[in-house]
């Protein structure tokens, strides 16, 4: 027996996991259960080692954990290992199913790994855009009366529900017809809806439209007996693969497709059978903040910004970005009407195959309002059924779909009368939209005599554009603010210049200056007769892996530059500046800009992304800010008297990279000073429909289709909300941020997460940043209603400065953790939660 534990234990030392497992097994198979579990431990951590381990093939792994499910039956610790190597093998219900067995352990760090497993399982089989979408009331009925319509004199007609997704669709069509196929290629959402439509006479088909043969459609599997093939077409085609761009979801692709060999004849019908996508310029700050930064005179874009038309046809290459445009950051504004762009018959093979092949057209789009366009937005209206009221996607529609955004590169100020020429492509699953050039009436001289005229609260979108500003009031400053005084005497100068930086003719490039600023203006282009006419410019660097709602946050740069003004004061241990740095963040506007600040700052600067490299090349300096990749080959943790860390992201999660870093740096620095102290995250009880909607199932919306079997894997964790509604100021077409939210209690604390304390000494102790397990909170209401959850953001804090990510002024975002069930609870009640931090997860429990 020793020897052969010895030999299992020299086998895990050099990374064998294999052939410890093969010495683990016939020892512990023969001890008893009690002895057993002294080796769990051991044994899982082997067993953890072998699946992870890609030279072992996924029948091995499998076989192995059946093994050890003999060896210890339902024990947690090997259940979340099993849930863990399902849900990387694609098994999400399987791995959730174990998740689930597993949260139920008495063990609570084992149980609390468990819910942290299931809730990441959840969210990559149902995520909000599906259970928004199953629960637009308007959207459910419109397709139950098409389908009514349809159905109602074509008895025994065949019908076939492409993307069939959860087969809720083929579950209404089966109440107007007894022949129901539904197709889904995501397997994962494919096994929900066999459990949902179980006993229906719905038949399930796993494959693409496009791979559905006539005898996948044969219920009866009498194919060979017939001589019609025929017969086993459809007649009506059902489908919802309409993305916020309508086409991104291959609906095109798979109608002519099934116009090739799928349907039973001419007369046959297609639900939807035709759409128009709308179009028009918006001003909203907002977007230019999450896609487009300019550091001295050199502009980085996402990849969502269309730069080059040979971006169009890359693989993986987005064409718009999506968002609910009303929930945005100060809201936005329509400086256009609607224009149609683009419209499409899907029951017309010929218009299909036009759009497969790619189509091409320019539409004129006149200005209605003055200000500056940021974004051009999309959104469809599309038709079910001739008669019927038509679906639309359009902000105030407010159902399920978001609206596609093309955010521009370099935004431009236009007056009513103005002229843009949009470019509209269409290939195939791709629908591009870009502003191909725009004109400038006579009369456009806003941007040198009409903007100071405007009351300060009007020149927020105007004067914020990144694009065409200096540098005081960009966000990926120059030059960091150190002070609140100095920070507001600077933007209110961008304000006043802006207009001195700007031509006559409202047409701009960006170079770079030798000034203060880090940007100035050039003329471009003479006028013509009737007004001017413009290229937009290629010219943008494209970041895949920036946060740029970080990267642009202003707050940010000046929250570490103020931190680091108090460390150097007078009667502090670094008054003389003599501070060794060390910059773990990943913002490059926080390093770019605090190096620029002071020219005797010098930091080292560990990053992960190359974008990271790019930019603070950008900066222009590399000689104060020496960068170093965490490869493991250079040095980290390094020696230092501070470390600069960024521990959350901007969608409202704890970053546990970063949380592991600063552990690392303390082991190495145990007297070092960590810049932010202290993490406190706060919350407050409210109500909030939309986010429910968007997160559980709401039977009322359903058309009388039961969907129990997926009840378990409603959200419990939102993320991305931004509640701060900034109105810009009163006018027509404006469209303020509109998330409805009631407010039922004060915030409190749930958590706090300190940096500035020793690390445990005890062996296998976390430090508090990185685990808490079962802190009590309770909090008392103010006023009466239906809690549906706690709204929760992060309070960065070192001395006196604080960074809040609900502050109007900062570019975070908030989260929402969801109670199972809403709760009535009246003025005065005390509700209680348990909360625990599992590896930087956050974990929120309702004391009933």
């Amino acid at each position: 027996m020793k020897f052969s534990l010895a030999a299992a234990r020299n086998a895990i030392q050099v990374g064998d996991f294999q052939t410890a497992l093969l010495h683990f097994y016939p020892i512990l198979h023969w001890i008893s259960s009690v002895e057993r579990r002294k080796y769990l431990k051991e044994f899982g951590d082997t067993l953890r080692g072998f699946l992870c381990d890609e030279r072992n093939d996924d029948e091995s792994k499998l076989a192995m954990l059946a093994m050890s499910r003999e060896l210890f039956a339902d024990e947690p610790l090997l259940l979340n290992i099993a849930a863990e190597f399902l849900f990387r093998s694609g098994r999400y219900l399987e791995a959730f199913d174990l998740a689930r067995r597993a949260s139920a352990s008495e063990n609570r760090e084992e149980r609390l790994h468990a819910l942290v497993n299931r809730e990441n399982i959840k969210s990559n089989i149902m995520d909000q855009w599906h259970w928004a979408m199953l629960n637009d009331a308007s959207r459910n009925g419109a397709y139950e009366n098409a389908m009514r319509l349809a159905l109602g004199e074509r008895l025994g007609a065949r019908v076939l529900d492409i993307g069939a997704g959860t087969a809720f669709l083929s579950l209404i069509a089966r109440r107007f017809s007894p022949k129901v196929y539904c197709c889904e290629v995501d397997e994962r959402i494919s096994q929900l809806a066999e459990r949902i439509a179980i006993g229906s006479g719905v038949h399930i088909i796993h494959k693409h439209s496009t791979d559905v043969s006539t005898e996948d459609l044969d219920s009866q599997k009498i194919y060979k007996l017939l001589i019609i093939c025929r017969q086993l077409q459809v007649d009506v085609i059902i489908t919802e693969t309409m993305d916020s761009g309508l086409l991104g979801e291959g609906i095109i692709l798979a109608l002519l497709d099934a116009h090739r060999r799928l349907l039973s004849s001419e007369s046959s019908i297609i639900i939807p059978n035709s759409a128009t996508v709308y179009a028009c310029l918006i001003e909203c700050q907002a977007i230019t903040d999450e896609h487009v930064a300019v550091v001295k005179g050199r502009r980085f874009v996402s990849p969502y910004v269309l730069i080059g038309s040979e971006a169009r046809l890359t693989k993986g290459c987005e064409p718009y970005w999506c968002c609910y445009a009303n929930e945005l950051k100060g809201g936005f504004r329509y400086l256009s009407g609607s224009v149609p762009v683009f419209n499409v018959n899907f029951e017309d093979a010929s218009r299909l195959e036009n759009i497969s092949n790619g189509v091409h057209e320019e539409h004129a789009v006149e200005l209605h309002q003055q200000g500056r366009v940021h974004a051009i937005m999309v959104w469809f209206r599309c038709s079910l059924f001739p008669g019927l009221p038509a679906l639309s996607s359009s902000v105030e529609a407010n159902n399920c779909w978001q609206q596609a955004i093309y955010p521009v590169e370099e935004p431009f100020a236009v007056v009513p009368g103005d002229h843009c020429i949009l470019a509209v492509d269409a290939y195939r699953d791709r629908l591009f939209c870009e502003i191909l050039r725009y004109s400038f009436g006579a009369e456009n001289t806003w941007m040198d005599e009409e903007v100071d005229s405007l009351p300060l609260e009007k020149m927020r979108f105007d004067s914020a554009s990144r694009s065409l500003k200096g540098n005081a009031e960009n966000s990926t400053h120059e030059h960091a603010q150190c002070s609140h005084e100095q920070s507001g005497q600077n933007g209110k100068r961008s304000l006043d210049d802006r207009d001195k930086r700007a031509d006559s003719f409202g047409s701009y490039v960006l170079v770079t200056g030798d000034s203060s600023a880090d940007v100035e203006m050039e003329e471009v282009d003479e006028p013509t007769e009737g007004g001017r006419e413009n290229e937009i410019m290629e010219t943008a660097n494209i970041l895949h892996e920036t946060d740029f709602l970080f990267l642009n946050d202003s707050a940010l740069v000046s929250f570490f530059a103020r931190c680091l003004s108090a460390l150097v004061q007078p009667g502090t241990t670094f008054e003389r500046g003599d501070v060794s740095l060390v910059d773990i963040t990943g913002v490059a506007s926080v390093s770019g800009s605090l190096a620029s600040y002071n020219e005797n700052y010098y930091c080292l600067c560990y990053y992960r992304s190359d974008d990271y490299r790019m930019l603070i090349e950008a900066f222009q300096t590399t000689g104060r800010c020496v960068l170093r990749a965490f490869d493991g080959s250079q040095g980290f943790p390094c020696a230092g008297d501070v470390l600069f860390c960024w521990p959350i992201t901007s969608s409202g999660t704890l970053c546990e990279h970063s949380l592991g870093r600063i552990v690392e740096w303390k082991l190495r620095n145990p007297s070092g000073i960590v810049i932010p102290s202290c993490v406190r995250i706060r919350a407050q009880l409210l109500s909030c429909l939309k986010i429910v909607r968007r997160s559980k199932p709401q039977r009322s919306a359903h058309q009388g289709v039961d969907l129990s079997a997926i009840d378990e894997l409603a959200l419990t964790y939102y993320y991305d909300i931004e509640v701060t509604v900034i109105l810009i100021y009163e006018a027509i077409f404006v469209a303020p941020s509109t998330l409805s939210y009631e407010k039922l209690s004060e915030p409190f604390d749930l958590l706090t997460l300190r940096f500035d304390s020793e690390l445990p000494s005890e062996a296998g102790v976390l430090p508090n940043f990185l685990q808490q397990l079962d802190t009590r909170s309770q909090v008392l209401t103010c006023s009466s209603g239906l809690a549906d959850g706690l709204l929760y953001w992060f309070e960065l804090t070192y001395g006196n400065e604080k960074y809040s990510t609900q502050s109007d002024e900062t570019a975070a975002r908030c989260a929402m953790y969801l109670f199972d069930e809403s709760r009535a609870v009246n003025r005065g009640d005390r509700v209680a939660f348990m909360c625990s931090l599992f590896h930087a997860n956050l974990i929120v429990e309702l004391e009933r």
